[in-house]
Formats: C-alpha cells, structure tokens, sequence
C-alpha cells in the first residue's frame, strides 16, 4: 500500500448511497488484511524455535587454595569462548578449602539444565576432580591436578587450607572417589606438589579417567604448549556434549 492510500484511508470519510462500498469499507479491508499478515509474523516469531543455549566451561584457577583469583584465568576462558563455550572463571575463598569447595558448587548451580564442564589447573584441578565426582557437570579436564592431598598433609598446610585432620584431606581428595563423569588429566611426570602417582593411580582404577603423561614439572602444559591443550580439553567437552545430547 502507497502512501497515498495510506493517507486516504486515515483521512478521507466518503459518504455513498445506500447499498454501494465507501472508501472507508476498504480501507477497513486492506487494514484487516494487514492486521492478519501481522499477527501470523508475530506468531511465528513466537513458535520459533529458540537457539540451543551453549553448554558452559567453568574455569578454576589454581594457586595452592590460597593464592591467585579468577582474573588469572584469562588465557584459558578466552580460548574455550573461541572454541564456542559459555565460559566463567569462578571465583572461590582462599585459606578454606571448605568454604572454596561450596564456592564452587555455588558457581555450578547458576546454570541450571545446562551442560556443563570444569577445567582445572593444580588446585583448581583437584576442585574440578571433586565435582566429576558428582552429578553436578557431564566433564572435566585437569592440568597438574591436586587428586590427592594426604602426600601434603601437616600442620603447616593445614592451617593454611583451614584442613588441619587427616579425615578433611581425604575428603577433599578425588583419588579415593569414583568419578561419575569423564576425566581428562595433563600429568607432568617431574611434579614435585601434585603426585604424578596419583593420578596414575586414578587413571588405573577408573576407566572414566584418562591421564595424558608427558615430562615436566608442576603446571607445566605439554609439549604442544597450553594452546594446544586447551584446544584438546574443548575437543574433549564437545565430545562429551555430543554424546549427552544424542542419548536424549
């Protein structure tokens, strides 16, 4: 419709004879034939399918439960918002291992009915270990990960960590739980803080658990560098989230 019909049919009031069609009878035609064409446009952005949400990568930095933030996490969230990922690096107490293991959980529960996947790097690992443990996310990658803390227990560390009982380090180590999602771990054999046998060990007892050895020390990436692992670990949740969504 032009705009000078638009503006006869706003403006102009004819009058005719009885029986006979005024220009307001069509106009009020083309208006209903223009109500109707929007009303089915709007009705079909309604019905349209929404766009999937992206399954979430939640980054936990390491630092030995006292040190570091989540800022220190840049490189890793930008690469996996590369690869497609919803990312936050989660920001947890230090000193209390407790209280940082329910900041964590707490940074899981934001993102209800969602897919979800921890990458770790040494404590941060061992918090990302514990949540495989659980059914909280689908996945996990590690880097140099903490699984075990009993090879560190003593006073010192336990007054650091808030943990000062054998019984709190075995709870908060992963090795002596049964992943219930997959694992990935990049194991540095030379690390001198995070027992390279424990993750071995980890890997052995659960065919849920795949550790990936290479020589290096504690936070060291591979060979191929942290880029390339980092790749690898998206690689690996996007192999997990095929997986969940074709079995719904």
């Amino acid at each position: 419709m032009d705009s000078g019909r638009i503006a006869l049919c706003e403006n102009r009031r004819a009058i005719a004879p009885h029986g006979t069609r005024t220009a307001s009878s069509a106009c009020t035609k083309r208006r209903s034939a223009w109500s109707s064409l929007l009303v089915g446009a709007l009705v079909w952005l309604v019905a349209a399918p929404a766009a999937p949400a992206k399954p979430v990568v939640l980054t936990v930095h390491g630092g030995g439960y006292f040190l570091f933030d989540a800022a220190s996490m840049t490189r890793q969230v930008a690469a996996f918002e590369a690869q497609g990922f919803k990312v936050e690096s989660v920001e947890y107490q230090l000193g209390n291992i407790r209280a940082g293991w329910r900041d964590v959980r707490a940074a899981v529960r934001r993102y209800p009915r969602r897919h979800i996947y921890a990458y770790g790097e040494s404590a941060g690992a061992g918090y990302a270990g514990l949540l495989a443990t659980t059914k909280l996310i689908d996945g996990a990658v590690l880097q140099s990960p903490l699984v075990d803390l009993r090879p560190l227990w003593g006073p010192t560390q336990g007054q650091l960590f808030s943990c000062t009982t054998p019984s709190c380090w075995r709870r908060f180590s992963a090795v002596l739980k049964r992943p219930k999602q997959p694992v990935l771990e990049f194991v540095p054999l030379d690390d001198q803080i995070a027992s390279p046998d424990s993750s071995l060990l980890w890997d052995r007892r659960n065919r849920r658990v795949r550790a990936v050895t290479y020589p290096g020390i504690h936070g060291m990436p591979s060979p191929k560098g942290l880029d390339a692992d980092l790749r690898r670990a998206g690689r690996f949740f996007w192999r997990q989230h095929s997986h969940q969504t074709s079995d719904r």
